[in-house]
């Protein structure tokens, strides 16, 4: 795989240039070749959070903020959901035992009943042997224009196998483990 390292700045930036490339064109009608880029369908592009428990707040924050404050004017682009195995996640930073708790986030749609999304954000998070939420990826991805991960959630396509043969980064800790492929019953990162 090749190395692409880029830090969370410069992929909320990254996030900030796609999302308004497709608020520009949200209202175009779409016409694809070959060779052209693939336009967003008419209306408000769909936009599915998918979460699990463990889910790290910055990697769904971030990019949920910068699609939400992808708008023209009083227009807004994007229609913003989560999807997960269950109505209710914990997401990271629930260590009892230092005094912490997480956030408890109850989510807008459950596998596998969710619209179909045009983009598809993957944070870190468990869950990379949950065989409903990988089924629901794979699924989703025909009718997908874009799917991306943040961090650790790379490690969950990687589970899906939508990114076998694909050049694919991580957090800079994990690079070695995502070249390397996962091996079987390894925690997550």
């Amino acid at each position: 795989m090749r190395d692409l390292r880029i830090n969370r700045r410069s992929l909320i930036a990254g996030t900030a240039l796609v999302a308004s490339g497709l608020a520009a064109r949200a209202g175009a009608a779409a016409t694809h070749t070959a060779n052209s880029p693939i336009s967003p369908p008419a209306g408000r592009v769909q936009v599915a959070f998918v979460l699990d428990e463990g889910a790290t707040v910055i990697d769904f924050a971030g990019p949920w903020e910068t699609f939400q404050d992808a708008a023209t004017g009083d227009i807004q682009h994007f229609e913003l959901f989560t999807v997960a195995s269950r109505r209710t996640i914990q997401t990271t930073g629930n260590m009892s035992s230092a005094g912490m708790k997480g956030l408890t986030l109850t989510v807008d749609h459950v596998f596998p009943n969710s619209p179909q999304p045009n983009v598809i954000v993957i944070g870190a998070q468990s869950g990379r042997d949950n065989p409903l939420k990988l089924q629901w990826i794979r699924s989703m991805v025909a009718g997908a224009d874009v799917v991306m991960s943040v961090c650790t959630g790379a490690f969950i396509l990687a589970a899906t196998g939508l990114l076998n043969g694909l050049s694919a980064t991580t957090h800079h800790d994990f690079y070695d483990k995502l070249r390397e492929g996962v091996p079987e019953g390894e925690t997550d990162p």
